[in-house]
């Protein structure tokens, strides 16, 4: 089990091979092609797990994840992590070596994907209408910096309850749900203007092949 009181990263999927986050995330990825673990790279400061298992296409029930509540602050160049997962339950863990669990989850295939699609999220009617530049122009005020390809907000309508934005899409699934975070991020800490991080991925729907079709 993962204890509530550790600090939260966030939860990626990679479609298919993407080995590399931007450095200004100040993360490290760990990837792989089922069963080989490949990599860990570079320094931590929140760690994104990335993935690419030719078997799940959706993913459904609940999802908790989180990094160790303190990271090593750029003293420490490599962290090593090991992957363990159950093919038949599709629960995971990831550890820090080989001891430490600082993450946990499963993994499902979801029985009726456009039911799962189907829900609608409720937002104020009061929205105000902003461009690209103006939310991270707004988001580097709070801390966050976002370079490149994690730029993905073209647009945002921001309310008291919610928002609605355009997200591009690159084919890189890693930096689309970055960018989808991004939005859960900017609106939750609208009124306080700090900085947020999630402490934890109840649940995340994916099915690419919506996606699969689309030109970025």
């Amino acid at each position: 089990m993962v204890s509530d009181s550790l600090r939260c990263s966030v939860l990626s999927w990679d479609h298919p091979y993407i080995h590399t986050v931007s450095d200004s995330l100040r993360c490290s990825v760990l990837s792989w092609d089922p069963p080989y673990i490949h990599t860990v790279s570079d320094r931590l400061r929140c760690s994104v797990l990335t993935w690419d298992h030719p078997n799940i296409h959706t993913v459904s029930d609940r999802l908790r994840c989180s990094v160790l509540s303190s990271q090593p602050a750029c003293s420490v160049s490599v962290l090593h992590l090991s992957i363990l997962l159950q093919r038949g339950s599709g629960l995971f863990e990831v550890l820090l070596n080989r001891t430490t669990i600082i993450l946990s989850g499963r993994i499902l295939i979801s029985e009726n994907v456009s039911q799962e699609f189907s829900k609608n999220v409720a937002v104020s009617s009061d929205l105000s209408d902003l461009s690209a530049n103006e939310v991270y122009s707004e988001l580097e005020s709070r801390g966050y910096q976002y370079k490149d390809q994690f730029r993905g907000i073209l647009n945002a309508k921001v309310g008291e309850k919610g928002c609605v934005a355009t997200v591009q899409w690159t084919g890189n699934w890693c930096s689309y749900i970055d960018s989808l975070i991004q939005l859960v991020l900017f609106s939750n800490g609208e009124d306080s203007q700090k900085l947020y991080l999630p402490l934890e991925i109840q649940q995340i729907i994916i099915d690419p092949t919506l996606q699969s079709g689309i030109k970025g």
